[in-house]
Parts: C-alpha cells; structure tokens; sequence
C-alpha cells in the first residue's frame, strides 16, 4: 500500500506488530498483579504457602510449664526422663 506520498507502508505488518507488544505488555502486568498478590498473601498470612507452621515439640512444651510454674521439679525430671526414652 501506498501513501499519498507514493512511499510504500505496510499496514497490516504495522497493526500486527503493535497488536503483539500491547498484548505483550499486558500478559506482563498481569503476571506481575498475580505475582505481587501471592507475595502479599504469603507475607501477611498466619501459614504461608511452602511450609507449614513449626510447632513446639513435647520437650518445648514442658520446658514453657516448667518455666511458667505450671509443674514442679520432681514433674519435671519426671516426664523429661519419659520423653527421653
């Protein structure tokens, strides 16, 4: 096709083009919103994604009693010597 000019334009290579890099630009955003979504969720969640909450082992627990009073000495030695076993 030519201009008024008589220069030789190709429209249609042209519409494709800019019709690729404007869907281009907008698959980029959008996986920058999903990513940046997962990123906040992961961060601001009580269990984020990949691993699960570690909780106390038996031996934590009964050391937090002993030291919160909860339990005596003898108790204490007691059931450390249970959890050893």
């Amino acid at each position: 096709m030519y201009d008024e000019y008589g220069r030789w334009h190709d429209v249609y290579w042209n519409d494709m083009y800019w019709h690729h890099v404007g869907l281009l630009f907008n698959i980029i955003i959008l996986l920058l919103i999903i990513f940046g979504a997962v990123y906040l969720f992961q961060r601001y969640s009580k269990n984020p994604i990949g691993g699960a909450k570690q909780q106390d082992s038996a031996m934590d627990t009964l050391k937090k009693r002993y030291a919160a009073g909860e339990i005596k000495a003898e108790e204490f030695a007691q059931k450390k010597k249970d959890l050893e076993s």
